[in-house]
Protein backbone atom coordinates (compact mmCIF):
# COMPACT_ATOMS: atom_id res chain seq x y z
CA UNK A 1 0.00 0.00 0.00
CA UNK A 2 1.30 3.43 -0.89
CA UNK A 3 0.62 6.48 1.22
CA UNK A 4 1.05 10.10 0.32
CA UNK A 5 1.26 13.19 2.44
CA UNK A 6 -1.97 14.99 3.14
CA UNK A 7 -1.86 18.67 2.33
CA UNK A 8 -5.01 20.57 3.31
CA UNK A 9 -6.64 22.28 0.37
CA UNK A 10 -7.32 25.97 0.52
CA UNK A 11 -10.95 27.03 0.28
CA UNK A 12 -12.04 30.13 -1.53
CA UNK A 13 -13.94 32.03 1.16
CA UNK A 14 -16.62 32.99 -1.40
CA UNK A 15 -17.42 29.28 -1.80
CA UNK A 16 -18.63 29.17 1.82
CA UNK A 17 -21.68 31.17 0.78
CA UNK A 18 -22.18 29.85 -2.75
CA UNK A 19 -23.76 26.37 -3.00
CA UNK A 20 -23.43 24.87 -6.48
CA UNK A 21 -25.42 22.39 -8.58
CA UNK A 22 -22.35 20.32 -9.29
CA UNK A 23 -19.69 18.98 -6.98
CA UNK A 24 -16.62 21.15 -7.15
CA UNK A 25 -13.72 18.73 -7.62
CA UNK A 26 -11.60 20.91 -5.33
CA UNK A 27 -13.66 19.96 -2.27
CA UNK A 28 -14.12 16.43 -1.00
CA UNK A 29 -17.57 15.55 0.30
CA UNK A 30 -17.28 15.29 4.08
CA UNK A 31 -14.15 17.43 4.03
CA UNK A 32 -13.78 19.67 7.08
CA UNK A 33 -12.19 23.07 6.56
CA UNK A 34 -11.11 25.43 9.31
CA UNK A 35 -10.97 29.23 9.15
CA UNK A 36 -10.03 32.13 11.33
CA UNK A 37 -12.74 34.74 10.96
CA UNK A 38 -11.18 37.99 9.70
CA UNK A 39 -14.02 40.02 11.26
CA UNK A 40 -13.30 38.61 14.71
CA UNK A 41 -9.63 37.62 15.02
CA UNK A 42 -8.90 34.55 17.15
CA UNK A 43 -12.33 33.06 16.35
CA UNK A 44 -11.99 29.72 14.60
CA UNK A 45 -14.83 28.22 12.56
CA UNK A 46 -15.16 24.83 10.89
CA UNK A 47 -17.27 23.99 7.85
CA UNK A 48 -18.09 20.64 6.24
CA UNK A 49 -18.67 20.19 2.51
CA UNK A 50 -21.99 18.33 2.02
CA UNK A 51 -24.80 17.64 -0.42
CA UNK A 52 -28.23 19.04 0.48
CA UNK A 53 -30.81 16.27 0.95
CA UNK A 54 -33.60 18.79 0.38
CA UNK A 55 -33.90 22.57 0.30
CA UNK A 56 -31.88 23.82 3.28
CA UNK A 57 -33.20 26.77 5.25
CA UNK A 58 -30.60 29.32 6.30
CA UNK A 59 -29.67 29.09 10.02
CA UNK A 60 -31.74 25.92 10.55
CA UNK A 61 -29.89 23.00 12.18
CA UNK A 62 -29.47 19.72 10.29
CA UNK A 63 -27.81 16.40 10.99
CA UNK A 64 -24.80 15.54 8.83
CA UNK A 65 -24.66 11.87 7.97
CA UNK A 66 -22.73 9.53 5.72
CA UNK A 67 -24.65 7.63 3.02
CA UNK A 68 -23.61 4.97 0.54
CA UNK A 69 -24.81 6.79 -2.56
CA UNK A 70 -21.98 7.55 -4.94
CA UNK A 71 -21.56 11.29 -5.35
CA UNK A 72 -23.49 12.05 -2.17
CA UNK A 73 -21.39 10.37 0.52
CA UNK A 74 -22.04 13.12 3.09
CA UNK A 75 -25.46 14.78 3.19
CA UNK A 76 -27.46 17.07 5.38
CA UNK A 77 -30.56 15.37 6.79
CA UNK A 78 -33.54 16.19 8.96
CA UNK A 79 -32.90 15.35 12.62
CA UNK A 80 -34.23 11.98 13.77
CA UNK A 81 -34.02 10.13 17.08
CA UNK A 82 -30.73 8.28 16.88
CA UNK A 83 -29.04 5.91 19.28
CA UNK A 84 -25.64 6.92 17.95
CA UNK A 85 -24.06 10.32 18.02
CA UNK A 86 -24.14 12.73 15.10
CA UNK A 87 -22.63 15.99 13.93
CA UNK A 88 -24.97 18.96 13.60
CA UNK A 89 -24.41 21.47 10.80
CA UNK A 90 -26.01 24.86 10.30
CA UNK A 91 -26.04 26.40 6.81
CA UNK A 92 -25.23 30.09 6.87
CA UNK A 93 -26.92 30.46 3.46
CA UNK A 94 -29.93 28.70 1.89
CA UNK A 95 -29.32 25.66 -0.35
CA UNK A 96 -31.35 24.29 -3.24
CA UNK A 97 -32.14 20.57 -2.95
CA UNK A 98 -29.30 18.45 -4.37
CA UNK A 99 -26.77 21.31 -4.29
CA UNK A 100 -23.26 21.01 -2.84
CA UNK A 101 -21.81 23.48 -0.38
CA UNK A 102 -20.60 24.21 3.14
CA UNK A 103 -22.46 24.02 6.46
CA UNK A 104 -20.88 25.26 9.66
CA UNK A 105 -20.17 22.56 12.26
CA UNK A 106 -18.09 24.44 14.82
CA UNK A 107 -17.62 27.96 16.11
CA UNK A 108 -19.64 31.13 16.47
CA UNK A 109 -22.53 31.24 13.99
CA UNK A 110 -26.14 32.30 13.55
CA UNK A 111 -28.81 29.72 14.39
CA UNK A 112 -32.60 29.47 14.66
CA UNK A 113 -33.85 29.04 18.22
CA UNK A 114 -37.21 27.76 19.47
CA UNK A 115 -39.96 29.86 21.04
CA UNK A 116 -38.71 29.84 24.63
CA UNK A 117 -36.52 31.94 26.88
CA UNK A 118 -32.78 31.68 26.21
CA UNK A 119 -30.12 33.23 28.42
CA UNK A 120 -26.40 33.52 27.86
CA UNK A 121 -24.67 30.29 28.80
CA UNK A 122 -27.63 27.97 28.08
CA UNK A 123 -26.58 24.71 26.47
CA UNK A 124 -28.71 23.98 23.40
CA UNK A 125 -29.87 20.71 21.85
CA UNK A 126 -31.66 19.58 18.69
CA UNK A 127 -34.73 17.34 18.93
CA UNK A 128 -35.85 14.84 16.33
CA UNK A 129 -37.68 16.53 13.45
CA UNK A 130 -36.51 19.81 14.97
CA UNK A 131 -36.05 22.95 12.91
CA UNK A 132 -34.60 25.02 15.76
CA UNK A 133 -32.26 24.58 18.68
CA UNK A 134 -33.87 24.42 22.14
CA UNK A 135 -32.55 24.77 25.67
CA UNK A 136 -30.95 21.52 26.83
CA UNK A 137 -32.83 21.33 30.14
CA UNK A 138 -34.14 24.45 31.86
CA UNK A 139 -33.27 27.97 30.74
CA UNK A 140 -30.66 29.41 33.06
CA UNK A 141 -29.20 25.97 33.75
CA UNK A 142 -25.69 25.53 32.42
CA UNK A 143 -25.68 21.73 32.60
CA UNK A 144 -23.71 20.17 29.79
CA UNK A 145 -25.13 16.87 28.51
CA UNK A 146 -24.53 14.34 25.70
CA UNK A 147 -27.34 16.11 23.80
CA UNK A 148 -25.69 19.55 23.88
CA UNK A 149 -24.71 20.90 20.44
CA UNK A 150 -24.13 24.61 21.14
CA UNK A 151 -23.99 27.31 23.79
CA UNK A 152 -26.23 30.39 23.71
CA UNK A 153 -24.11 33.54 23.53
CA UNK A 154 -26.68 36.26 24.28
CA UNK A 155 -30.22 36.46 25.58
CA UNK A 156 -33.28 35.83 23.41
CA UNK A 157 -36.91 35.87 24.51
CA UNK A 158 -39.06 33.83 22.13
CA UNK A 159 -38.26 32.34 18.74
CA UNK A 160 -35.70 33.90 16.45
CA UNK A 161 -32.19 33.83 15.07
CA UNK A 162 -29.25 34.63 17.27
CA UNK A 163 -25.57 33.92 17.76
CA UNK A 164 -24.49 30.61 19.27
CA UNK A 165 -21.21 28.80 19.72
CA UNK A 166 -21.64 25.52 17.84
CA UNK A 167 -19.38 22.65 18.87
CA UNK A 168 -20.33 19.82 16.52
CA UNK A 169 -16.90 19.72 14.98
CA UNK A 170 -15.35 19.00 18.36
CA UNK A 171 -17.82 16.33 19.41
CA UNK A 172 -20.89 14.52 18.24
CA UNK A 173 -24.26 14.73 19.99
CA UNK A 174 -27.33 12.63 20.66
CA UNK A 175 -30.65 13.56 19.03
CA UNK A 176 -33.54 13.00 21.45
CA UNK A 177 -37.19 12.27 20.85
CA UNK A 178 -39.39 15.35 21.06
Amino acid sequence: MTYSSFIPLAVNEDDLTTPTATKNATYALGGVYQFIDAATPNVVKQFMYVKAHTTLTVYQPYVIQPVNTSGAEWVSAAPATLAGQVTVGIPQVAFTSGYFGFVQIWGVCTAKLANETHVAGDYLELLNAGTTLIVDGTSGSTTYSPKSVAIQIGALSGAGTTTVNLFGGVRTSLISAS
